[in-house]
């Protein structure tokens, strides 16, 4: 394969543009809790837990790092697979569920150690070439570290928080010129991903601007949440979309597309809920609450809504997110109005409640279920649509929830 070193220019002057969107979405986490971003609070793994859990924080870095390591080994063992024209990219088996059958599935993430069903995209090379990329990463680390300081400068950011935000050490940057190395040398495809903000995305749309012959689709799997002001997205560079809610459109068009000749197409696609049905035990109203992580202001929301259950002989459902696994639910144990799934979720709710949860289009969409966003001080694209109910002060929800149920 020969080198391209116009494109590795490319990917170096741009490296801090391949990380912003993730970046972004993380630093969300922080202004949601009204705290001061810094680099003694910065952790990579935010998504996944509070900025105050901070040994859990510590041990999946070591997780990250032995996971790297381990799928380093494996890859250069590895026999080499060979790709069609058509393929696509994951880092989680559940993305595919929104992306349309008969693509080939590659792992992506050099930390990706599972999965193993679907080889992982680095597994294209030949040993020479993955263990010739490693030296080229090697070689350029500190030039793109330099590029990225000085973006962040321009951009008024803390170049150590962006960072450590981003997990950005020699082995991610690593995966990152692996990475193109990997479809360059695919030469012609069309690669399908259904997420938008993380940065292996980011990556692509940079690959295709350094000049790289690929065709990038993309899948909406859920809402766009906003960024934290002041700053903008980068434009991804999508040939083809295929948009999941319609009134996404006019949002993503404006703020998340830089290819003005993306073929926009729209999927009448089903939910992928396994939906139940609750037993509502003589229950006037059966509300539910889609939970995200442990903000106070989940706890608040959920609290204020067991008040009006308790208080007008109502049952609240509580759908929690499969990403936190730490939700206090015990800190409503004994309650007869509140019951917890980590599953299920029920078709016959009167109403859904959530601060910005995607299930909430589900019950919108596929049931006509009234739905009410309790966002406190963030926003989704959906929210510029008058139809839409949203409550700012969780001190006003239980004054709005009448008037929504008698609608």
């Amino acid at each position: 394969m020969s080198s391209n070193d116009g494109g590795y220019a490319h990917l170096i002057a741009h490296g801090l543009q391949s990380f912003w969107n993730e970046y972004l979405i993380k630093a969300n986490c922080y202004r949601r809790r009204n705290l001061t971003l810094s680099k003694s609070n910065a952790w990579f793994s935010i998504m996944a837990f509070g900025p105050e859990h901070r040994m859990k924080h510590r041990l999946r870095t070591l997780r990250w790092l032995v996971a790297t390591l381990c799928n380093c080994l494996y890859l250069l063992a590895a026999p080499r697979v060979h790709a069609g024209r058509s393929i696509s990219l994951i880092t989680h088996t559940r993305q595919l569920k929104y992306i349309d059958p008969g693509r080939p599935a590659f792992r992506v993430g050099l930390h990706n150690f599972r999965f193993f069903k679907y080889p992982h995209i680095l597994s294209v090379l030949t040993l020479g070439e993955m263990c010739g990329g490693f030296w080229r990463a090697y070689t350029y680390y500190g030039r793109a570290l330099r590029s990225c300081r000085l973006e962040c400068e321009k951009r008024g950011v803390d170049f150590a928080v962006f960072r450590r935000l981003c997990n950005l050490g020699y082995l991610r940057f690593a995966d990152y010129i692996l990475s193109y190395m990997a479809l360059e040398r695919l030469g012609d495809v069309e690669v399908a991903t259904t997420v938008q903000l993380e940065a292996y995305v980011g990556w692509l749309s940079t690959y295709r601007d350094a000049g790289l012959d690929i065709s990038l689709v993309g899948y909406q799997h859920g809402l766009f949440e906003l960024p934290p002001p002041p700053h903008q997205y980068v434009p991804i560079g999508f040939d083809t979309y295929y948009l999941r809610y319609s009134d996404s459109e006019t949002w993503f068009v404006n703020n998340l597309l830089s290819n003005p000749g993306c073929e926009i197409k729209h999927r009448t696609q089903a939910s992928t809920i396994d939906w139940q049905t609750v037993d509502r035990e003589g229950f006037n109203n059966v509300l539910a609450y889609a939970a995200q992580d442990t903000m106070p202001s989940d706890i608040a929301i959920i609290d204020a809504l067991l008040s009006y259950a308790e208080a007008t002989n109502a049952l609240v459902l509580l759908y929690l997110h499969p990403n936190y696994r730490d939700f206090p639910v015990q800190r409503w144990n004994g309650s007869r109005n509140l019951r917890a799934f980590s599953r299920e979720r029920h078709q016959n709710v009167d109403l859904l409640v959530t601060r910005y949860s995607s299930m909430a289009m589900d019950y919108r969409l596929a049931l006509g279920t009234q739905v009410l966003f309790v966002p406190g001080t963030d926003s989704l694209c959906i929210f510029e649509h008058q139809d839409v109910a949203v409550c700012r002060n969780v001190d006003e929800l239980v004054s709005v929830l009448p008037k929504l149920l008698e609608a």
